[in-house]
């Protein structure tokens, strides 16, 4: 009898020690499965795969125009009170309003993807040739806020150029803001398919290889400094 009190009195003061025991295996095997995932999405290819399915849900999201306006209300909604005054977007993102533009230069907004490094490159060698100095957001190392260094570089530039290829949403939310700001804004596009329900082709230079992006840039680029000569 003494022995079955003394096997119960250490069943009872174990389990505890037991229990906790099993809810840190399980809490540290959760960690580290969070760790291998986290691992895995800074491989290129990984991340590149989720960028490539995340367009794909997006094209779907933003097909029709009751879609497109749904998942772009707060763009479309905005007005120029939205980006001017005390309260304004631009002061809350701590972003002085009044940037000096510099000349002959060009902002891209582009997929920060591995996959359209060559039409990046095609579009600097397209405004190159006219002397203008095209960059992007990941050409300068950003500790903060990128989007407020997005926005000020889409201010102090001339021209904007935006790659709506694949409908990424990143691309899209700038050009949105590029469009309140009243840049002048050149879309380019590997297929018609990437242009949204409010663009007609004739908006968009469609590309699918370096001549096609390049003849297209030198029609818009006269197109543009002729209309605003006659101004």
């Amino acid at each position: 009898m003494e022995i079955t009190h003394l096997l119960i009195e250490s069943l009872v003061t174990t389990i505890p020690t037991i229990l906790i025991i099993l809810v840190l295996y399980f809490a540290l095997r959760h960690m580290m499965h969070g760790y291998i995932e986290l691992k895995k999405y800074d491989n290129d290819k990984y991340r590149i795969q989720l960028e490539k399915e995340l367009s794909k849900i997006n094209s779907k999201i933003t097909l029709g125009e009751d879609r497109f306006k749904s998942v772009n209300h707060l763009l479309l909604d905005a007005n120029e009170n939205t980006f001017s005054g005390e309260n304004s977007f631009l002061s809350r993102m701590g972003i002085n309003s009044d940037v000096k533009i510099q000349k002959k230069t060009v902002f891209v907004l582009t997929p920060m993807n591995p996959e359209y490094q060559q039409d990046y490159k095609w579009i600097k060698e397209g405004f190159s040739k006219h002397k203008y100095i095209c960059s992007r957001g990941d050409d300068i190392n950003v500790n903060e806020n990128l989007l407020s260094h997005i926005i000020e570089e889409m201010l102090s530039s001339t021209f904007v150029v935006a790659n709506i290829s694949g409908r990424n949403p990143n691309v899209f939310y700038e050009l949105g803001i590029a469009h309140a700001l009243g840049k002048d804004i050149v879309l380019v596009a590997r297929s018609e398919k990437d242009i949204t329900f409010d663009l007609s082709s004739s908006q968009v230079v469609i590309y699918s290889h370096k001549d096609g992006l390049l003849k297209g840039i030198d029609k818009w680029l006269v197109s543009t400094l002729e209309s605003k000569l006659y101004s």
